[in-house]
């Protein structure tokens, strides 16, 4: 059994750095999207694709990279994902409502 759904992450305020920023996004214990180093790119897991919209590329510094949008939301689709898709969590200390999940379908 297998699920596909769209993940939509929201552009978050950086109010408070270090508090405020993310650098990854899990579900269970399988991570969807991180950002693993300041000048890297972004890792996204193997069923997912971005759709809409782009991460920045040089965001956070060298020990602390951030995942950080360039536009007001990224989409990324993932298809034939193992997990269901109900424990959506990020990394911020301050938690902001920037991640929502559309379009489940379990196959």
């Amino acid at each position: 059994m297998s699920y596909s759904f769209t993940l939509i992450i929201k552009k978050y305020e950086r109010i408070s750095p270090t508090l405020d920023d993310m650098s990854s996004i899990h579900n269970h214990n399988t991570c969807l999207v991180s950002k693993n180093t300041k000048h890297g790119g972004v890792y996204i897991h193997k069923t997912g694709k971005i759709i809409k919209g782009k991460f920045l590329n040089s965001s956070g510094s060298v020990r602390y990279p951030i995942l950080f949008n360039k536009t007001e939301e990224v989409h990324i689709r993932y298809e034939n994902f193992l997990y269901n898709p109900d424990n959506i969590r990020s990394n911020q200390f301050q938690k902001q409502d920037i991640i929502s999940v559309i379009d489940i379908i379990k196959t």
